[in-house]
């Protein structure tokens, strides 16, 4: 598996406590840069491997959500071919709809009122 850059903090999970995918988000100026990583936890050494599944770059807010359901699928295939299917702490996209207005500059959620 490849390793990716240094982990940041991932905003929704699904899998189970040994494999399972993160979804990441971050703003990039006027862009949302959405991704997701599987994590694979080998109990026998203690060992976590990481491999990114997917990068994407979204243009304004629909778009992420849009984005996150997306790659929401995407991320379930790695666990079920692994049959590690397990929970799903929320929907991709419904953790993206809540943690954007916290990226927002002060300015634009003026604006938006």
């Amino acid at each position: 598996m490849a390793r990716t850059s240094a982990p940041s903090n991932p905003i929704a999970c699904t899998g189970t406590d040994s494999i399972y995918v993160e979804l990441h988000l971050r703003r990039l100026g006027a862009v949302y840069e959405l991704h997701i990583v599987l994590i694979e936890y080998h109990h026998s050494t203690g060992r976590y491997d990481r491999d990114e599944l997917a990068r994407e770059i979204a243009h304004d807010g629909d778009e992420a959500i849009d984005v996150a359901a997306d790659l929401e699928c995407l991320a379930l295939r790695r666990p079920e071919e692994r049959k590690a299917l397990g929970w799903t702490d929320r929907d991709f996209g419904e953790a993206v709809g809540t943690i954007l207005p916290r990226l927002l500059p002060a300015q634009a959620l003026a604006a938006a009122e």
